[in-house]
């Protein structure tokens, strides 16, 4: 061990000498200055960006790799005095890059104390889920970079060779080569990139979108993989440059060990997570004849939000149509499912292809007549859609399910209101757009129970603070800046209404829009709103052309649902 120390106190001094490791730098910092004002002029969390860093990371990935294979091959010489076998050298190699690796990532973390102090949100949570971020998603990867790069420096001897295969391995474990394999069909496919992926930014982690922590095991084992696979080629360095007997055999054995793990992980974490190209759409099921011959009059759900979630839901139906029904024709997303669907007790045969419910009954449904089906479904709600456009996830801790987000709960095509019932439970304040019935609590959990009418729900539990200001009260995660947010948000909804208020070729969707920011106003003028919850929303978007012909894209910033107005964050 102390021929590694040496080796890598005299490498690390080399490397902290080189143009290289002065421009990585100077390019973290650059990176975090020029984001500085745009997020401080937004007020929102430093930490919603450091883990959009990934273009960064990449950067320091590449500069990394240079440095590596430059000194391995300019150094060697120097050094081999001091090492007893290859293996010493690597190791020395390894533990030089990732102490350096250390520095580069403790630079941010002095602009997050800093830029949350400014718009006073500095709290252990934010330090906590700072640390984190550049733990997982910066110090980590860079680690085992350094360590599959210094693999490939010792094993092989030409340089172009090396190059070419450290940057194969960049590219196969980017968000570049996820991005285009996250639409794969096969799900042991999709897996499999994923957990090769190890520059994750915040579009595929499994962040909590109110405090940054892990929120469930899917991520963990993503992690895992790809540091077994860095402590296997550590381990077959060892046999290989120690020039062990029977090396050969050993090293297959470490390397089938690994593969097995890494297939069964693989396995494990397929239904824990789910990866979109963009948003699902559910409109060539809705457009299905008898889905617009139903409505549904009311949902009375009993949720168990945990790892794998449990969702019973009692739903009564509506024929609305002129003619009788034998089969009835739902929506609920594909990542559940189905374990039973029951009529008065008894059991009742259905059919579920990927969102499409097809439930046959065993009586038809005469015109203005209502049916009662009792369903329990469970699934994973892990949601993710490339590049943070939107997710939706459900845990005991955390859950994010705003409107018009995946079918989490059986749909059909209605625009019309409905009556809701939820009960559920979280260790963490639950909010929603329905009104609280009741709520008690305990040592251990809260137990809420939400009832009211409405066209959709929307359910947000975590890390939230909360104020009343104008007999307004105001929900808002606890790493942002609430006064800032707001005061943004509404700014930026009455700026874009007027722009389209004065334009006479507007759309219908942008006259709706400009009605809808009426309303929002008027409900606060006259003090309809009692709350307003800052969290996200599904990204929906609108084209029209103005007065000049030129298309302008709108994004709808807010919700209002009853005395409820929800902002995104």
């Amino acid at each position: 061990m102390s021929s590694i120390k040496v080796i890598s106190d005299f490498i690390t001094k080399i490397i902290r000498k080189n143009i290289l490791f002065a421009i990585t730098i100077i390019i973290i910092n650059y990176h975090l200055i020029q984001r500085w004002t745009h997020i401080s002029n937004r007020g929102i969390s430093f930490n919603d960006y450091l883990s959009l860093s990934v273009y960064t990371c990449m950067t320091i990935s590449i500069l990394t790799m240079l440095n590596v294979i430059f000194y391995m091959r300019k150094s060697y010489d120097t050094v081999k005095i001091l090492c007893r076998n290859n293996f010493d050298y690597f190791l020395g190699i390894s533990v030089a890059v990732t102490r350096n690796n250390f520095i580069f990532c403790c630079i941010p973390i002095i602009y997050a104390i800093a830029y949350s102090s400014l718009i006073r949100t500095l709290s252990i949570v934010t330090i906590k889920s700072t640390i984190f971020i550049l733990i997982f998603e910066w110090f980590l990867p860079l680690t085992i970079l350094s360590i599959v790069i210094s693999f490939i420096s010792v094993i092989i001897n030409n340089l172009i060779l090396k190059i070419t295969l450290s940057s194969v391995f960049l590219y196969l474990t980017s968000t570049n080569m996820l991005d285009r394999v996250i639409d794969i069909k096969e799900p042991f496919f999709k897996a499999l990139f994923k957990s090769l992926n190890i520059f994750e930014d915040q579009s595929y982690a499994y962040y909590s979108d109110f405090v940054g922590k892990v929120n469930n095991s899917a991520y963990v084992i993503d992690k895992i993989i790809p540091t077994l696979f860095a402590i296997t080629l550590i381990i077959v360095a060892y046999l290989i440059l120690n020039d062990i007997r029977k090396k050969q055999i050993k090293s297959l054995i470490v390397i089938v060990v690994y593969s097995i793990l890494f297939i069964g992980l693989n396995y494990i974490s397929i239904d824990m997570s789910t990866y979109r190209d963009e948003e699902r759409s559910y409109g060539e099921y809705l457009k299905k004849s008898n889905i617009s011959d139903i409505k549904i009059k009311s949902h009375d759900m009993k949720i168990d939000f945990k790892s794998k979630s449990n969702i019973k839901d009692r739903i009564v139906l509506l024929n609305t149509s002129n003619e009788e029904l034998t089969n009835i024709n739902m929506i609920l997303d594909e990542i559940f499912d189905i374990k039973y669907i029951k009529i008065n007790s008894e059991n009742i045969k259905f059919n579920k292809k990927k969102d499409l419910i097809e439930v046959n009954l065993k009586e038809s449904l005469e015109p203005n007549d209502e049916v009662t089906l009792d369903i329990e479904y469970e699934g994973y709600i892990n949601v993710l859609t490339s590049w943070n456009q939107n997710k939706y996830i459900a845990t005991k801790d955390d859950i994010m399910l705003p409107p018009g987000s995946l079918a989490w709960y059986p749909k059909v095509n209605q625009s019309s209101c409905m009556a809701y019932k939820i009960n559920l439970s979280s260790k963490n304040n639950v909010y929603s757009n329905l009104p609280l019935l009741n709520k008690t609590s305990n040592f251990l959990k809260k137990d809420y129970i939400f009832e009211g009418k409405s066209n959709d729900i929307a359910i947000y539990a975590g890390e939230f603070k909360e104020e009343v200001k104008d007999d307004i009260k105001i929900i808002y995660p606890s790493d942002s800046n609430v006064n800032m947010d707001i005061e943004e948000k509404i700014k930026f909804l009455i700026e874009t209404r007027n722009e389209i208020l004065g334009d006479s070729k507007a759309s219908v969707d942008a006259k709706k829009y400009v009605d809808e920011v009426d309303n929002v106003m008027e409900s606060i003028k006259r003090k309809k709103i009692n709350m307003i919850l800052v969290a996200d929303l599904p990204s929906n978007e609108f084209l029209y052309e103005d007065s000049k012909g030129e298309k302008i894209s709108i994004t709808i910033y807010h919700w209002l649902s009853g005395n409820i107005l929800i902002i995104d964050k």
